[in-house]
């Protein structure tokens, strides 16, 4: 089972949040730790030991983070 942002710590979520709002200021930044998915469609985000998994449609200018 997979936990939900209010479920985590406060200082990981807040860690996830600053690096959800980075990835929407610009998703091509080579400071976030980002990798294309390889068996399945989108991209994952790591921030310490957790994951955040989105797609993104560069032509709307839209990430929709997914997990």
């Amino acid at each position: 089972m997979r936990p939900k942002i209010n479920k985590v710590p406060v200082y990981d979520r807040e860690r996830i949040v600053d690096e959800i709002h980075a990835l929407a200021a610009n998703p091509f930044d080579k400071g976030l730790d980002i990798k294309k998915l390889k068996d399945e469609s989108g991209y994952r985000l790591r921030v310490g030991d957790w994951r955040v998994k989105y797609d993104k449609e560069d032509a709307l200018k839209i990430i929709s983070v997914t997990k």
